[in-house]
């Protein structure tokens, strides 16, 4: 049973209500961002009781359930057999859970080579039951401090959570129009982002190189 001690009703509400609203102005447009210097003063170690590690053959079934609501779960499974399978050592070794006290997943995030050229931060989620302790802060403050910059992510408006701690770690906004297939959404979000994050939003051209290597993958890595 998740633990109630830390009562994050009101982190949650505003949470639900933010989310709620960005889903239902702009729906689940694309953002991307990228991270050429860390910001390791906002780094932040685990609350006590929880501790990370990587995942592994044993630990597959916690990443599955932990990295997406159980109604998208087997579009996972499908996604994971697309990508990641193939490389299945390199996927357990850079893929991170945190656990609690009674060994019970509860938050992952995955750096990952996309395209073997490119590191990327996905599948990044604290289960709802324990958002707003510092799970994620943690989590990720971890997973960075392995990461090698410039380090890149694929984000929707309605994690404005998570957005607000991607900025907080030193992760600016890409302006370009267009990453791989997809068409970069932040303009036409912008408005509404900044009214709910409070704070203008930083912006950045993505290196040639990488908008170039993404432009004929016809397989969205990030």
């Amino acid at each position: 049973m998740p633990d109630r001690s830390y009562d994050n009703s009101d982190e949650r509400q505003f949470k639900e209500k933010a989310e709620m609203q960005a889903y239902q102005e702009v729906g689940n447009h694309n953002l991307f961002m990228m991270c050429e210097k860390k910001r390791t003063a906002a780094f932040r170690d685990l609350p006590e009781g929880y501790w990370v590690t990587t995942c592994t053959e044993d630990r597959f079934s916690d990443w599955l359930a932990v990295a997406v609501d159980a109604r998208y779960r087997h579009l996972l499974l499908a996604f994971y057999q697309q990508v990641y399978a193939a490389q299945e050592d390199t996927f357990l070794k850079r893929c991170y859970l945190v656990y609690d006290q009674h060994h019970t997943a509860v938050a992952t995030a995955l750096l990952w080579k996309a395209y073997g050229q490119f590191e990327s931060l996905g599948w990044v989620r604290t289960l709802p039951a324990y958002e707003g302790r510092g799970i994620g802060r943690g989590l990720l403050s971890a997973v960075l401090s392995q990461a090698e910059a410039p380090i890149y992510l694929h984000t929707q408006p309605t994690s404005i959570t998570a957005i607000s701690l991607y900025l907080d770690l030193g992760f600016v906004f890409l302006d370009d129009p267009r990453i791989g297939m997809r068409s970069n959404d932040v303009f036409k979000d912008q408005e509404l982002l900044e009214k709910l994050l409070d704070r203008k939003l930083p912006f950045k051209a993505a290196p040639a190189s990488f908008i170039q290597a993404l432009k004929d993958q016809k397989i969205d890595e990030l």
